[in-house]
């Protein structure tokens, strides 16, 4: 969230979580596509981690969420 304004964190951290709930990898692409149609351009840096971890967070999906929960 560092390279957001403290007034949109609520609205980012939304969009995100639709990202990494998604039920499979291809639904994570498809609603980070939609956060980036959103976000993207007023914060890039944001969309350029997460594609750069890309490779890093889909094997977590492989996984049922429940099976994620502490």
């Amino acid at each position: 969230m560092r390279y957001a304004s403290k007034a949109h964190w609520s609205a980012i951290t939304k969009g995100l979580r639709t990202v990494y709930t998604a039920p499979t990898a291809d639904a994570a692409e498809a609603r980070f596509a939609e956060f980036e149609r959103e976000w993207g351009e007023r914060y890039p840096a944001i969309s350029r981690l997460w594609r750069s971890s890309w490779e890093q967070f889909t094997p977590f999906l492989a996984f049922p969420p429940e099976s994620l929960a502490v």
